[in-house]
């Protein structure tokens, strides 16, 4: 029992690593890999509201709870490249760029 403890612990805690990648180093305002580009959730990650908005804290903690899925989706079943996805390069189409992307995102 506290294998899967400890299991589901670990799981998490990568999930959050991903997610806070994704979101401190992406160039998009909505990036592909969090639903599709349809999340509301966008970089940076809010610290104050984390912790005073529970409706912000689930939306980021279902995104961390389901990066496997979106892994397997994107990486292994799909053409995205492991860095494309722990950087979350890819934009939603249609969507603009944020200020300060770099020079190279912005093709």
């Amino acid at each position: 029992m506290f294998f899967i403890i400890r299991l589901a612990v670990i799981y998490l805690v990568i999930g959050a690593g991903i997610l806070f990648a994704q979101l401190n180093n992406t160039p998009c305002q909505r990036p592909l890999v969090l639903d599709d580009g349809h999340s509301d959730i966008g970089p940076p990650i809010d610290f104050p509201r984390l912790g005073r908005d529970t409706d912000y804290a689930m939306r980021l903690g279902k995104q961390a709870v389901f990066w496997l899925p979106r892994f397997i989706d994107f990486v292994i079943t799909g053409d995205m490249t492991v860095k494309n996805f722990i950087f979350a390069t890819d934009c939603k189409p249609g969507t603009p760029l944020l200020a300060g992307a770099p020079p190279a995102a912005k093709k």
